[in-house]
């Protein structure tokens, strides 16, 4: 009995750790490279999820950018990522950019987050469903 109390403490402690080193990795900000090639020149279905809208989404390789929201509603703008992995857009009604981190979801999806002071984070948006080309259904 004494055995089997410590082997399940034990596996019991291996499994919370495992548990905390794969939530911290996936807590990790996708690197700028990786980023990029993730973005570049393709079309992904988002969520925004503080706004409650579905959308598809266009990152041109020359750095401007297509949103059409499920309504039809249409924006323009740019985007681009900086050195420390934030990605930044500024559509065509804003009056700076906007930087955020991405991780990874884990399903094949990223997820756009903004941290807060006392380090919490906010879920913004989702991007998944990503494919080759301008596929916004926009001229």
């Amino acid at each position: 009995m004494k055995h089997a109390k410590r082997l399940f403490h034990f596996l019991s402690g291996s499994l919370f750790a495992i548990f905390l080193a794969a939530t911290a990795q996936a807590a990790q900000p996708i690197p700028k490279d990786k980023l990029a090639a993730m973005l570049t020149g393709k079309t992904a279905d988002g969520m925004h999820h503080r706004k409650g809208f579905a959308y598809k989404i266009y990152f041109a390789p020359d750095g401007k950018l297509l949103r059409v929201k499920e309504n039809g509603d249409q924006s323009g703008g740019e985007w681009k990522i900086k050195d420390n992995g934030r990605h930044c857009v500024q559509f065509d009604h804003m009056y700076a950019f906007k930087c955020f981190y991405f991780r990874d979801g884990g399903d094949g999806s990223i997820t756009k987050f903004k941290v807060k002071d006392n380090g919490d984070t906010i879920l913004l948006t989702t991007l998944k469903n990503f494919k080759d080309g301008n596929h916004t259904g926009a001229k």
